[in-house]
């Protein structure tokens, strides 16, 4: 659930760094009171629609939270030397078996890119793997995540995703003033 995984921070080693932006935020810094979107993890397990489009050459996930996307590349290429940083990163995947491996770095910084409320630097690695679950209404969702700049040592996150195709997404765009209304720290 994403609410553990975000209480869950208060538990990892972090870096002086990491224990300095922990301890000092507060729900007014929250990134979505810009219309900026969370990341992976985050965006991963976030309470809205998810569509997944799986093509020969690619893994498209359309996450209804501000329009985000994230294109996983399966054609064997690796990641730039020199890429560009994104708010969701560079991926590239591959199947073992029935599981898709997704591995993703070249992150912007971003000051929720770990979870809510714990920032994440352009050092930020991910590894995923989604696997569907023998009754195939669920998706198991496991990532490994390494941000040597905010993280001590890596973090492990795992959680259930649930297959509900009635759920249409909305596809709205953000408003930042509707955004920062309910800001409060309370």
């Amino acid at each position: 659930e994403l609410r553990g995984f975000g209480r869950a921070r208060n538990t990892w080693n972090v870096t002086e760094r990491g224990r300095i932006a922990r301890d000092t935020w507060d729900i007014t810094q929250a990134s979505y009171a810009d219309c900026v979107p969370v990341t992976a993890p985050t965006l991963m397990v976030y309470s809205v629609a998810t569509t997944v489009e799986i093509n020969p050459d690619t893994v498209v996930f359309d996450v209804d939270w501000m329009t985000s996307r994230r294109v996983v590349y399966m054609d064997g290429r690796g990641h730039p030397e020199d890429g560009e940083l994104t708010l969701q990163g560079h991926s590239i995947g591959h199947w073992e078996g029935e599981t898709l491996m997704v591995d993703t770095v070249q992150f912007a910084e971003h000051s929720e890119g770990i979870t809510l409320g714990f920032p994440s630097s352009s050092r930020k690695h991910t590894m995923e793997r989604f696997s569907l679950a023998g009754d195939g209404r669920h998706m198991n969702y496991e990532v490994v995540v390494e941000d040597p700049d905010y993280l001590a040592e890596p973090v492990i996150f795992t959680a259930q995703l649930e297959y509900q195709p009635d759920l249409e997404p909305t596809r709205l765009a953000c408003d930042m003033e509707t955004a920062r209304r309910y800001l409060t720290d309370e």
